[in-house]
């Protein structure tokens, strides 16, 4: 059972089919609402017996330091990702463009600018 602060949308559905693949067994994601509107008590009662809530801890903010550091590894992960690797190979290497991205991603980020 799943309660989220912003709606998903369908994207609830594509959850579903990711976590079956990834686990290679059905999956239903259920909202506290869908089962508190259950015709079926017997279901509905079980199901929120066995319902366990947790709270994802917030992070403390970064400073502007943890940024930078974040910057300056991610940078030095892309010359390590790309180091010795033609073009052609990069090219046609999904998972390292993948991770190329991501780290590109770290050094566009907002966050990651810094004040003055």
């Amino acid at each position: 059972m799943a309660t989220f602060s912003v709606n998903p949308g369908l994207r609830f559905f594509a959850m579903e089919d990711e976590m079956a693949a990834i686990l290679g067994v059905p999956v239903h994601l259920l909202t506290r609402d869908s089962v508190e509107q259950m015709s079926n008590p017997y279901r509905r009662e079980s199901i929120l017996a066995d319902a366990r809530s947790f709270t994802m801890p917030k992070a403390a903010p970064k400073t502007q330091d943890a940024y930078l550091h974040d910057m300056l590894e991610a940078a030095r992960l892309i010359h390590d990702y790309t180091t010795g690797v033609s073009f052609e190979e990069f090219w046609h290497n999904s998972e390292k463009r993948d991770a190329v991205a991501l780290r590109i991603s770290v050094l566009a980020s907002p966050r990651t600018r810094s004040t003055r």
